[in-house]
């Protein structure tokens, strides 16, 4: 971003004096794990949920006949729409759903710092510790306070 600095008339980059501040959380397998649906808190599960099918569609007939073969062990009534070939597969509330839940596992994440903006990074990222982070944030606070009286 360029702006004219003020009483200066002179062009100034500020991308060159901002900073990035992040926090980073892996996002490897290692880093997750598969959860029931009562402890992720799925709707789903709660509510009930309903998979609709056509079976004209060859990966529609595919799902029907997954879900007809019993072998998730999930209970459902099976409704067919007259006059169509769509089926509505109905689940009852209070079991697992399809999907399968992730939560993060409980490791910190990183704490990041970079030179310039998201979009114009002007340097290399640092890995600092979260009292390092916190000092460097507020610290950089303080100057956009000081550049904002200015009149910038």
């Amino acid at each position: 971003m360029r702006i004219y600095g003020p009483g200066t008339g002179s062009l100034i980059d500020l991308s060159s004096r901002m900073m990035t501040f992040s926090l980073r959380q892996p996002m490897g397998l290692g880093h997750y794990r598969v959860v029931s649906c009562e402890e992720f808190g799925c709707r789903w599960h709660r509510d009930g949920f309903v998979i609709k099918v056509d079976e004209t569609n060859p990966a529609d007939r595919e799902r029907a006949a997954y879900i007809r073969s019993g072998v998730h062990h999930r209970r459902y009534e099976e409704i067919h729409e007259y006059g169509t070939h769509v089926i509505r597969f109905v689940f009852a509330a209070g079991q697992q759903c399809f999907a399968e839940h992730r939560v993060p596992r409980d490791r910190p994440c990183r704490h990041v710092i970079r030179p310039g903006t998201a979009r114009i990074p002007r340097g290399a990222t640092r890995s600092v510790s979260p009292v390092q982070w916190h000092e460097e944030l507020g610290e950089n606070q303080l100057r956009v306070n000081e550049l904002i009286k200015k009149g910038w």
